[in-house]
């Protein structure tokens, strides 16, 4: 989203696809976030590449990439576009407090998503659970380090207890499929949104009494 002067880590992004919808910003996984592996949660930080991740729709894959980077140096001058956010636990299949970056891309299963792309799942930024009011963005007081996981296509890696987070290629700064889609192995397309859409399936796909909030 930022290039400031060679100081910031992320790369430059590509122009969106969809009229409306957010550029496509690196996702990625704040270290200290939980993953699942066949022998159980280990954190982000702890991954090499060749270890192996339980995925949604894949089983156990294989890593090809484990990248690690700092979200912002100096960490005072983080925009606060970038700043990290606060999802409640349960939210998005999270047991507990984690957080995430405005660009982590969370599998959502939505009945107005449905309605509007014809399958019920769908893959949100968690920028859209700010928008939906559903989760807060607070500003980094230490360095955040960043993992960037990748496999040979794009994969839904469960998280902290249940989330699932998309990771891949088209989540680290890449191009995203033709026609704004992300597509994983076994050939499942994930429509890129409009921001106003995206939070709207927020709101539709979370039980909010479940994290404590009531509807506005």
């Amino acid at each position: 989203m930022f290039l400031d002067r060679a100081r910031n880590v992320f790369r430059a992004p590509v122009a969106s696809p969809v009229p409306g919808a957010r550029l496509s910003d690196p996702g990625g996984f704040v270290s200290g976030t939980l993953v699942a592996t066949p022998g159980g949660w280990r954190p982000v930080e702890a991954l090499a590449v060749g270890d192996a991740l339980l995925t949604f729709d894949g089983g156990a894959q294989t890593l090809t990439g484990v990248g690690r980077s700092l979200l912002w140096t100096p960490i005072e001058q983080c925009p606060p576009e970038l700043w990290p956010i606060v999802v409640p636990a349960g939210a998005v299949g999270n047991r507990c407090r984690m957080r995430a970056l405005p660009g982590t891309r969370f599998l959502v299963e939505s009945d107005l998503a449905e309605q509007i792309t014809g399958d019920p799942f769908c893959v949100i930024p968690a920028a859209s659970l700010i928008d939906a009011g559903i989760a807060t963005q607070e500003p980094p007081t230490s360095f955040v380090e960043i993992m960037t996981l990748t496999f040979d296509s794009e994969q839904l890696v469960y998280s902290d207890g249940g989330a699932l987070i998309m990771a891949g290629s088209a989540m680290s700064g890449e191009p995203l499929d033709v026609d704004g889609l992300l597509q994983d192995p076994v050939g499942r397309s994930y429509a890129q949104l409009d921001t106003e859409t995206e939070a709207q399936i927020a709101r539709d796909a979370i039980d909010l009494s479940r994290i404590g909030l009531t509807a506005a």
